[in-house]
């Protein structure tokens, strides 16, 4: 085969003798009347000149045998834009696919074709299987080539690829009009819809970009006629421009400011391309990596100077700290997007729900303010520490779904929640969420009206003094809230939760708590060194949902597993006399109050001092 990677368009005597024998059936079968195939007859594809077809990154477009479907058809009176894409596939009607597919090495070129007719009655005469043949495809219903290796919405992931693409204007000449269902019949005329007449692109990019759509695209070759796009939606922090990697210095340190004009972003995961500014609506991904000498494995800093919506923080590499600048805030923002994403804990899938993803292994701080109007989710196996002086005003759920939420912040301005006004549900659904105060007096953490939903993981009050919203309890399993620390106080109080659900059959275990026992016998207890509080009076649980805490092994106490009772004033405390079948309650609980003794007596001799 004689191919110069320089030209687009083989001669036909450059290839085998099988595929000029395919070619020509094919051009053939295109000039044949209309009568003996369809009413009227409809080529697609590329023609039978070679085009550039690539990828995302610029690599050639996979064959149908290597999974990629490649189908002519009709939404019907749907129309898909880039807001609707999980809407496609149930308004889908194809008319042909499984075209003759031929590509000529590594120049990414060439050529996808193929021909259907179209009866009397308005249904395909195509063989393809994936055809819709009882579909009545009307007069004037627009036709697109959509291209895909997955269309189904629950199984779309970040290798997923598209390119929707049509001719919405009419062109130069009458047989290549905008390309719409014509009436079989009233018409013999053959329609030839090849990309080289495309003009817009739902999804992906035709004409060397001259109309692109949706998606995601990152390496765009100069000259090309489709290019399919993802769906990350992603830029990666990236300050030394189209050199491979984040860095300058080759150990990891990416510091810089982002702010709306300095040119820190790259679309290319491994910082390949030039970069530009931040662009609103994206996940925001730290950082560009090529597993090289650039990779920002270190710790940096990158002060945040303005406001920026993000759809999502991804910290991928390094240990990232996000410093308050001029201004600096960060809202969380899906603009009613649906992206494929990829956690680093195996989770690859779309999602449309904000996030702040650290990987496992890595620790993030964010200092300035962050702020959302919807949910945002925490995955990822590492650590995020929310700290500085910043207030979080999450008007929606924060759910803790994996990894450490650390909350150690300075100041009046809480970390979650509201100074005044709105709403935040904080709902822990794995993980560990780990509350520290320099000053418990003064440091707050929580907005008061911030409500909390515990259903999986294990929370640690770390010399607290907090006053939140209602506690909802959903446990899925006995689940852990540890008051440890030293000789200090920690106090956490929670408003009257006694007609919140409660529907858990599973316990929520109290850990090295030290404060004043109820002593049964004279009715006196509460008030000391800890203190857990839910409402301001008894009334604050029913006694269903008293029955549901413990306390395990509380400080001053023999070891032991022990009921929980409820004060005038609201404090749950536990009764000086353990029941005794609670020596039972369970191995996990037994092996719980054996690690504790030894920190019981180090504790108590602490505050003995």
């Amino acid at each position: 085969m004689r191919l110069c990677s320089s030209s687009p368009s083989p001669r036909l005597d450059d290839f085998p003798a099988t595929v000029i024998f395919k070619r020509t059936y094919l051009a053939i079968l295109f000039l044949l009347p209309s009568a003996l195939v369809a009413q009227i007859t409809i080529n697609w594809g590329t023609g039978i000149s070679f085009n550039r077809i690539v990828q995302q990154d610029g690599t050639s477009i996979p064959s149908p045998s290597n999974g990629y479907t490649y189908e002519l058809g009709t939404f019907g009176s749907f129309v898909p834009t880039a807001d609707n894409i999980d809407e496609w596939a149930d308004n889908w009607h194809a008319f042909d696919g499984d075209p003759f597919f031929y590509t000529a090495g590594a120049t990414n070129v060439g050529l996808y074709l193929d021909s259907a007719g179209l009866d009397s009655s308005q249904q395909t005469t195509s063989t393809y299987t994936g055809a819709d043949s009882s579909y009545t495809f009307a007069a004037g219903q627009q036709a697109y080539v959509w291209i895909y290796n997955e269309n189904d919405v629950d199984s779309m992931d970040t290798t997923t690829q598209w390119a929707l693409y049509t001719q919405l204007i009419d062109g130069s000449s009458s047989i290549d009009a905008a390309w719409q269902m014509p009436d079989a019949s009233s018409s013999t005329t053959t329609r030839s819809w090849y990309v080289s007449s495309a003009d817009t692109a739902v999804w992906g990019s035709v004409d060397s970009g001259a109309d692109t759509g949706g998606g995601s695209i990152y390496e765009s070759p100069t000259s090309y006629h489709v290019q399919t796009a993802g769906f990350t939606a992603g830029v990666y922090w990236d300050i030394n421009g189209s050199t491979a990697g984040a860095t300058n210095d080759g150990g990891g340190d990416a510091a810089g400011t982002w702010n709306s004009t300095n040119t820190n972003w790259s679309d290319d995961p491994t910082g390949n391309v030039s970069t530009g500014a931040y662009t609103e609506y994206k996940v925001a991904t730290f950082s560009a990596n090529d597993g090289g000498t650039g990779e920002a494995s270190g710790d940096f800093t990158v002060t945040k100077a303005g406001s920026s919506n993000v759809f999502g923080l991804d910290f991928v590499d390094g240990t990232v700290t996000i410093g308050h600048g001029t201004g600096g805030e960060i809202v969380f923002d899906t603009d009613d997007q649906l992206i494929a994403f990829d956690d680093g804990e195996g989770n690859n899938s779309m999602i449309d729900t904000a996030f702040i993803n650290v990987y496992s292994g890595n620790t993030a701080t964010i200092e300035t303010a962050i702020s959302s109007t919807q949910d945002v989710n925490l995955t990822g196996g590492g650590t995020l520490v929310l700290a500085g002086s910043q207030t979080g005003e999450i008007d929606g759920t924060l759910a803790l779904q994996s990894g450490t939420l650390e909350l150690e912040g300075t100041g009046t301005n809480p970390r979650l929640g509201f100074n005044s006004g709105g709403t935040t549900n904080i709902s822990i659904e794995g993980g560990s969420l780990i509350v520290s105060e320099t000053t418990p007096a003064s440091d707050v953490q929580f907005g008061s009206t911030t409500t909390v939903n515990y259903s999986s993981g294990y929370i640690e009050l770390n010399n607290v003094n907090e006053s939140l919203g209602t506690l909802s309890l959903t446990l899925s399993a006995d689940s852990e809230m540890n008051f440890t620390g030293d000789s200090t106080s920690t106090i956490i109080s929670f408003a009257d939760s006694s007609g919140i659900d409660w529907s858990s059959s599973e316990t929520l275990l109290i850990t090295e708590w030290s404060g004043n026992a109820y002593n049964i016998v004279t009715g006196t207890g509460g008030g000391g060194t800890d203190q857990f509080y839910i409402g301001t009076d008894s009334s604050g649980l029913t006694a269903d949902q008293l029955s549901k805490i413990k306390f395990v092994n509380p400080y001053g106490l023999e070891p032991g597993i022990y009921d929980a009772y409820i004060l005038s004033t609201g404090e749950i405390v536990p009764g000086v006399i353990p029941e005794p079948s609670t020596y039972a309650f369970g191995g996990t609980l037994l092996l719980l109050g054996v690690g504790d003794y030894y920190r019981r007596r180090k504790k108590v001799a602490a505050k003995t001092c």
